[in-house]
């Protein structure tokens, strides 16, 4: 007897982009071709993403978009931006030094391997950085306090250097 193989029962999502949206259908499709997806595929991980994002990262990305007041988006990508911006730079300084990532650790069960993430990453992630921290403070009592400007009047050196009073970049 032949098994006859079944589809997944396939459902239609639809969402109407409100006439004051910052983009439009034409800006997915765009998005979508520049990224060598089609359409469907594109709003498909885009969705993904979003319910596969830990509400614990979703809360923190809500506060720090309503407390600088920036749109939520920008601080995914931008927490993105520094972290392939301090990998390439280390790349550059250390050369055939592999980084370890941390934050992709595994555990093993039995000849499954799963990836930490959620609330235990962030517990197990926070206690090392705190430990690093107080070290630091211990070593370090007057610069403890300073973490959030590293480099800030650098950074404003290069915003100068890089962009003219109206804001436009400098080529």
């Amino acid at each position: 007897m032949h098994k006859q193989e079944t589809l997944p029962k396939q459902v239609r999502l639809q969402a109407t982009i409100p006439q004051s949206n910052k983009w439009d259908l034409e800006d997915v499709t765009t998005k979508a071709e520049s990224l060598g997806v089609d359409k469907n595929t594109f709003i498909l991980n885009a969705v993904e993403t979003a319910l596969s994002t830990d509400n614990l990262v979703h809360r923190y990305i809500q506060k720090q978009s309503e407390g600088m007041g920036i749109s939520p988006w920008l601080v995914p990508q931008n927490i993105m931006i520094k972290r392939m911006a301090d990998d390439e730079a280390y790349q550059e300084v250390f050369k055939d030094k592999v980084r370890t990532c941390i934050e992709f650790m595994h555990i093993a069960k039995g000849s499954d391997r799963t990836i930490v993430t959620g609330e235990i990453l962030f517990k197990v992630l926070k206690d090392l950085f705190k430990e690093k921290y107080e070290e630091r403070r211990a070593q370090e009592p007057e610069r403890a306090d300073d973490t959030k400007n590293e480099g800030f009047e650098t950074i404003k050196q290069l915003m100068k250097a890089n962009f003219n009073q109206d804001g436009e970049i400098n080529v």
